[in-house]
């Protein structure tokens, strides 16, 4: 997270303290893939039988892959009704999340993603192919439009730069469920100059100085409700990421960040990472990512916000003990900096709004442009 922007001294928040930690969870997200895809009907019917709590069902339609999450509030009728507006198709389910106790020993943790014979007994799905609609196309619309004003424009292209050349954020209210936008664009070629074993997760953060505790580091605050005392809670959401110019060209990793540990008590942070940036299309030179966040409904009526994309290393994931986490709890855990070494730019964060500009959600709703070196502007939400 980040509390700098613009000409304002740019400076890391207490949740990139996580890298370096070596800290190892006693619980983890585990994906158990089905014996083939489902559809979400079916996935329900699966996880309902399951014997154990089912947080999220899984799925992949190549261009879009997310997430759908009973807890988010949004009742599975709605979000097919929503996902065939924006997408065209229905959302391929290939698997379902627990959450279970990793074992300390490396020879008896199992792996953070499992094939299963799930759902063996039910009829194979295979989704349609994505074709946007609604507010999707619009989306992606939009983000050719800025193309279009980027090369006309004159500014610099600067291809050696990772940071995104324009990231738009928005924020309302949209019963039952608080929804996140995060539209983020590259145009210059510049995720290829991403160094490797390096992913991006990108963030809104909530900020509350009235929970007990405020600058005291998570998980040790003192109100054990402190995920809740925001507009939205940093769990149990359903989200999707949708490569909007392309097809990735391999997986992206995608994944919610719900590991909080090392935030401060005062900051939720609505975050879904990419394990594999680089793989989203960039044939084009032009690259779209679309994170879309429906999250459960906190205990306050507004937040006050920023917004970050957080470059976080990967390797801890590539070995024991982190190769037996998910991505939320691996990802960011290793040091950045040797990954880092005689990388031009020579920053891990680009942001897209300052906390001290005192945004508010729900209703803020803003863009962020020539990657990050100029002010945030507000836009109609």
């Amino acid at each position: 997270m980040l509390l700098g922007l613009g000409a304002m001294p740019v400076t890391a928040d207490a949740s990139t303290a996580r890298e370096g930690t070596g800290d190892t969870e006693e619980t983890t997200s585990v994906t158990l893939l089905f014996a083939h895809p489902l559809s979400l009907s079916d996935a329900l019917k699966v996880g309902a039988d399951l014997g154990e709590a089912v947080t999220a069902y899984a799925f992949d339609n190549g261009d879009v892959v997310g997430e759908y999450s009973p807890l988010s509030g949004t009742s599975a009728e709605d979000y097919l009704a929503y996902f065939e507006t924006n997408f065209g198709t229905h959302p391929q389910v290939n698997g379902l999340v627990v959450v279970r106790q990793t074992a300390k020993q490396e020879e008896t943790r199992a792996a953070a993603v499992q094939q299963t014979s799930l759902g063996s007994g039910y009829e194979a799905f295979f989704a349609e192919p994505v074709v946007a609609g609604g507010d999707a196309a619009a989306r992606a619309e939009r983000g050719r439009e800025l193309a279009d004003l980027q090369s006309d424009s004159g500014l610099e292209r600067v291809a050696s730069d990772w940071r995104a050349d324009d990231v738009q954020t928005v924020t309302f209210p949209a019963p039952p469920s608080p929804f996140v936008w995060m539209d983020i664009y590259w145009f210059d070629y510049g995720l290829y100059s991403l160094p490797n074993d390096i992913g991006l997760e990108f963030e809104v953060n909530e900020h509350n100085d009235n929970v007990a505790d405020p600058q005291s580091i998570r998980p040790f605050c003192s109100d054990t409700s402190y995920k809740d005392r925001f507009w939205a809670q940093n769990y149990g959401w359903t989200w999707s990421a949708y490569n909007s110019t392309g097809t990735p060209v391999g997986s992206l990793g995608a994944y919610a960040d719900y590991n909080d540990l090392a935030d401060q008590c005062r900051t939720n942070s609505l975050a879904v990472g990419l394990k594999y940036p680089k793989n989203l299309d960039q044939s084009s030179g032009q690259t779209g990512l679309q994170i879309t966040i429906e999250a459960p409904s906190g205990l306050q009526s507004w937040s006050k916000i920023s917004g970050n994309i957080q470059a976080v290393a990967a390797t801890y994931c590539n070995s024991w003990p982190g190769n037996g986490m998910s991505n939320t709890d691996c990802m960011g855990v290793d040091n950045i900096t040797a990954l880092w070494s005689g990388y031009p730019s020579g920053t891990y964060n680009r942001a897209t709004l300052a906390e001290w500009r005192n945004y508010i959600a729900p209703l803020a709703c803003w863009t962020s442009g020539n990657r990050g070196l100029e002010p945030p502007v507000v836009i109609a939400c």
